[in-house]
């Protein structure tokens, strides 16, 4: 896949009303898990490879190294797989096995720093393996490359059309500060009356992942090919108005109370919903806007919702059996039935087998799945048998975000959980569960209930 196709799936993602009831200031949100690995970082990572690309230092037969944990990672791993780039990530110990594990799914070598070099243990390590045989790397160097920034000029200019240009505030959470300076630079140049803040933990010991308390965990200034580089938040931080500090426990708030308007996102995203909610107060009759850098999929095992948001329940192997099983029908969409037992919701199955059925679609299979009834009745008997019934379907998008079509709409059945599994380059990225209800699909959230169950 080229790069201009694979920069079709990155950005023009969704702007959506987070508005309270009440509300003396509009609140609106990108919703960035629509990008094509599921984040905000799927942004910098195509940004730094283009550049990379146009300024020689991806040559052939280099291979890109990262130090990264999460998203960014994740973003290299899937553009640089379809693109045609080996990726090597360096990430730190204590990462979250989800992540290590969609990573590797994207095709990715992954090495670990030192557990007690600290926040910026895997940054220190990325450097010392770079400057050990630099023409046999590409290093995006995501906390000093100003391409980093340079992409959110697009979200920028997204944000000023979505809104009509009506946008008077801006806040977004710091890791390297790619989004928050970025963005703040490109509607500054478009609007310079709107306000922008970075977010912050308010903690120096804190579990908002993905961000910095840039007081205790900013990049060190690194000589690199003989010159001094400080990190792109240290030298863009002057275009922010200011900063606001959310605590950890009042950023898990926020997951929940985004929850609540039927929007799971990450614990990043609780933070900047949070932000929000204060610039509310400062900022009566504006119109506010921020980002959810990524959403549900990346914290499945972590447990961050309140229980009652939780809908389908399953084992984490039938999780990942199904994501295999996707990742061997590639570059073709799978198609399977979901089997389990009712409990007293309807919305809270759980799902206890998938079964597996052939994509009878001969025409386009790359981008449909058709079930041939005499399969579905056949499953429906066995799980009969079994004393199991079919409560829904799974079904991959290859290359594309796990998002439903007008398809898959048309085709939904109002009492069946529908889940679809993002397979990028032969990998899978990650996986969502839908329902319809009033002509509509809902995002639903999956329980992972162990590693058997």
């Amino acid at each position: 896949m080229t790069l201009s196709e694979i920069a079709l799936r990155v950005g023009n993602t969704p702007l959506i009303d987070l508005t309270p009831p009440g509300s003396r200031a509009e609140i609106w949100a990108k919703v960035e898990s629509h990008n094509l690995s599921g984040s905000v970082k799927d942004r910098a990572a195509l940004g730094m490879i283009q550049k990379g690309l146009a300024d020689g230092s991806l040559a052939p037969g280099r291979r890109i190294i990262e130090a990264t944990s999460g998203n960014t990672g994740i973003g290299l791993a899937v553009i640089g797989r379809l693109a045609g780039y080996p990726v090597t990530i360096v990430a730190p110990p204590q990462a979250s096995v989800e992540r290590l594990d969609i990573l590797r799914s994207a095709g990715a070598e992954v090495i670990f720093s030192d557990q007690l070099a600290g926040s910026n243990g895997a940054l220190e390590k990325a450097l010392s393996i770079y400057k050990a045989d630099p023409e046999a790397w590409f290093w995006p160097n995501q906390y000093y490359n100003q391409a980093n920034c340079d992409a959110h000029s697009k979200t920028a200019d997204e944000i000023f059309a979505q809104t009509g240009g009506r946008v008077t505030h801006f806040v977004a959470a710091t890791g390297t500060g790619g989004t928050a300076i970025g963005a703040t630079r490109g509607l500054k140049r478009l609007k310079p009356s709107v306000a922008a803040y970075s977010v912050e933990p308010a903690e120096d010991f804190h579990g908002i992942e993905g961000t910095k308390h840039m007081a205790t965990e900013a990049v060190p200034e690194i000589k690199l090919d003989g010159r001094k580089m400080k990190g792109i938040f240290e030298t863009g931080k002057a275009a922010l108005d200011g900063t606001l500090f959310i605590s950890t426990d009042d950023a898990y708030k926020g997951v929940d109370l985004l929850a609540e308007r039927g929007v799971f996102a990450g614990i990043s995203s609780g933070a900047n919903y949070i932000a929000a909610l204060r610039m509310v107060d400062r900022s009566p009759g504006g119109v506010i806007v921020t980002v959810l850098p990524d959403g549900a999929d990346r914290y499945l095992y972590e447990k961050i919702w309140s229980r009652r948001f939780y809908g389908p329940a399953l084992t984490r192997a039938l999780f990942r059996e199904m994501g295999a099983y996707f990742e061997k029908c590639y570059p073709e969409e799978g198609c399977g039935l979901l089997l389990g037992v009712q409990t007293g919701r309807p919305d809270k199955p759980v799902i206890k087998k998938f079964a597996q059925v052939t994509n009878r679609n001969a025409d386009s299979r790359n981008d449909r799945y058709d079930i041939d009834p005499n399969d579905y009745r056949r499953v429906e008997a066995e799980a009969r048998n079994a004393g199991l019934k079919i409560l829904g379907i799974a079904h991959s998008h290859p290359d594309h975000p796990p998002r439903p079509s007008q398809t898959d709409l048309d085709a939904a059945w109002e009492d069946f959980s529908y889940f679809i599994f993002s397979i990028s380059g032969g990998g899978m990225v990650s996986g969502y569960s839908w329902r319809l209800e009033n002509g509509a699909f809902r995002e639903e959230l999956i329980d992972i209930v162990g590693e058997h169950g």
